[in-house]
């Protein structure tokens, strides 16, 4: 079966096309679309494709041809009357929100809202395409090299059918959705927050396990970890070529006082250069307190509660067909696990208010004040009000 064969198909290479595409594109309700990218020797993505399905066309926009001008396709992506339809759509709003300055609204991702359907795992698209459309999609484009031209006809094949499909997908989950909008809200938010897409170099150093430091190393691996961000960011290569996530941490752990004491340590690169700005800057470095771990103290968790809670949060996920994470995470659950319905933190809960609560938290809150037994039926556990 070729989904394209319904549609008309285009290939935009001058910014004329592009924003009389753009202009039918805005009267549509909502458009399916996804990226092809090059990122393997630069820090910010290369966008070499732009792929985006309309209800009776689609177009790949080539976005590395001479003179283009992508400002009409900026404006159609934050156009608030056009729903945007993605799926796994993280990295391709990062791409967008460097290249513009500015999110693109509103989303939709498909993957997301799969977990709201029963799919507990983050369903790849081809999977989504076959469970959804029966149709099997071929994998074969998918690790080339986009930014070489011209594009093959496999490409092209590829590349339109990321999005052919993804627009069929959508109104049929949104049909699937109807009552489940408000379950998916705040995934979405967090999705559409740029402070999850672009590290910020101070912040840089929570993206690396630091558990197991002191104070005094904590500081010195924010002083690193914002050192090697800046300068990967301003020559546009990948971290791991200044220094990798395993040398951060070491010379932070060590905290070398001098350049021959960080030249014994096993760097990756073997020769880091700027190795001793890196030095001068641990000797400047000051204790730093992990207070983004810090915000609340959580008590140990009941072992016994915990445990019954999962039962019953696997059960409510498999009666509403609704991933179980993000009804509740783990670490809710083991916060909600560490107290008692009586206290004030238990009403602040995430899980105590909006359609959790109706979901899992008035369960949890009857198991927890014992109000509830639990049974099984030969088939299933049942949770049951006692007399």
């Amino acid at each position: 079966m070729n989904m394209g064969d319904t549609m008309d198909q285009y290939t935009i290479t001058d910014t004329d096309a592009l924003a009389e595409f753009c202009a039918l594109a805005a009267q549509e309700e909502y458009l399916s679309i996804d990226t092809e990218f090059m990122r393997e020797h630069t820090y910010y993505p290369k966008l070499c494709l732009v792929q985006i399905g309309l209800q009776e066309k689609a177009a790949i926009i080539d976005t590395l041809a001479e003179g283009m001008d992508l400002s009409p396709l900026f404006a159609l992506l934050q156009d608030k009357n056009v729903m945007k339809v993605f799926h796994a759509a993280r990295q391709d709003l990062e791409i967008f929100y460097v290249l513009m300055g500015a999110m693109v609204a509103p989303v939709f991702d498909t993957q997301v809202a799969a977990m709201a359907l029963g799919r507990n795992e983050q369903v790849s698209y081809h999977a989504l395409v076959q469970e959804m459309l029966q149709l099997d999609l071929d994998k074969g484009s998918r690790m080339t090299k986009w930014d070489s031209r011209p594009l093959s006809e496999s490409q092209m094949q590829y590349a339109f059918l990321d999005v052919i499909p993804l627009h069929q997908i959508y109104p049929m989950m949104r049909k699937k959705l109807a009552g489940r909008e408000d379950w998916i809200a705040a995934a979405l938010e967090r999705l559409c927050d740029p402070e999850t897409l672009v590290i910020a170099p101070e912040r840089a150093w929570k993206t690396i396990k630091s558990k197991s430091l002191k104070p005094a190393q904590r500081g010195a691996l924010a002083v690193i970890a914002e050192w090697r961000e800046q300068r990967a960011q301003q020559k546009n290569i990948p971290k791991r070529w200044l220094l990798s996530d395993e040398s951060v941490l070491a010379l932070a752990q060590n905290m070398p006082k001098t350049l021959a004491d960080a030249e014994q340590l096993r760097l990756k690169p073997k020769k880091v250069a700027g190795l001793d700005q890196l030095v001068a800057l641990i000797a400047k470095s000051t204790p730093l307190n992990d207070t983004s771990r810090k915000k609340k103290v959580h008590l140990p968790p009941n072992e016994d509660l915990l445990n019954i809670f999962r039962l019953a949060l696997q059960g409510c996920s498999h009666e509403h067909g609704f991933a179980s994470r993000l009804i509740c995470t783990a670490d809710e659950l083991q916060s909600l696990a560490a107290l008692h319905p009586d206290d004030a933190a238990w009403a602040a809960h995430p899980v105590q208010n909006g359609w959790r609560r109706d979901i899992f938290g008035l369960l949890a809150e009857k198991i927890a004040r014992g109000s509830v037994s639990l049974r099984f039926s030969g088939k299933k556990l049942l949770f049951e009000e006692t007399p």
